[in-house]
């Protein structure tokens, strides 16, 4: 399973947990319940949180250019 952090980029992640490599997304595989009880995990969630209306970092709008 994998929990989806739609401003992924810009989390600080110190312990590198956070996976992908689009431009705005990223991610954290879930492979044990073990995994949901990680501090670092309840850190990301809790930083995630606190972006809340605030701007992505630059280039990292989420959409496409045109062309």
């Amino acid at each position: 399973m994998t929990f989806g952090f739609h401003f992924g980029t810009s989390l600080n992640d110190p312990e590198s947990l956070l996976e992908g490599t689009g431009k705005n997304i990223r991610h954290v595989k879930l492979r044990t319940v073990a995994d949901l009880e990680q501090k670092s995990l309840r850190e990301l969630v809790l930083a995630a949180a606190r972006l809340k209306g605030k701007t992505p970092m630059k280039g990292m709008s989420g959409q496409r250019e045109s062309v």
